[in-house]
C-alpha cells in the first residue's frame, strides 16, 4: 500500500503563481533527470520562438520559509511587463 492522492491545480492558478498570468499551457510533462515538471507557456513577455523550436528556459526565483515551504516565486528573465 502506498499513501497517495491526486493534486490538481487550474491553468490559471498556476500561470498566476508563476508570474504569467494571462498566459497559456500549451505543454506540460514530467522531467525525470530534473525530478520536475516542465510547463511550455505561451505569454506576450516571452520571446518569439519559430515552429519546431525548443522554447527557451525561463529561470525563477525561490523565497522560502525555514521549513522549505515556498513563499514566493519570481521570473527573473524576462522581466514582467504590462503587455497582457
Amino acid at each position: 500500500m502506498r499513501r497517495i492522492g491526486r493534486i490538481t491545480i487550474t491553468e490559471e492558478m498556476l500561470l498566476r503563481m508563476l508570474d504569467f498570468e494571462g498566459g497559456q499551457i500549451l505543454d506540460s510533462r514530467k522531467e525525470w533527470a530534473s525530478n520536475g515538471v516542465d510547463f511550455v507557456i505561451a505569454h506576450p513577455d516571452l520571446p518569439e520562438v519559430a515552429e519546431n523550436r525548443r522554447a527557451p528556459d525561463v529561470p525563477l526565483k525561490y523565497s522560502q520559509t525555514d521549513h522549505g515551504g515556498v513563499i514566493t516565486i519570481e521570473r527573473t528573465n524576462p522581466p514582467k511587463t504590462d503587455a497582457v
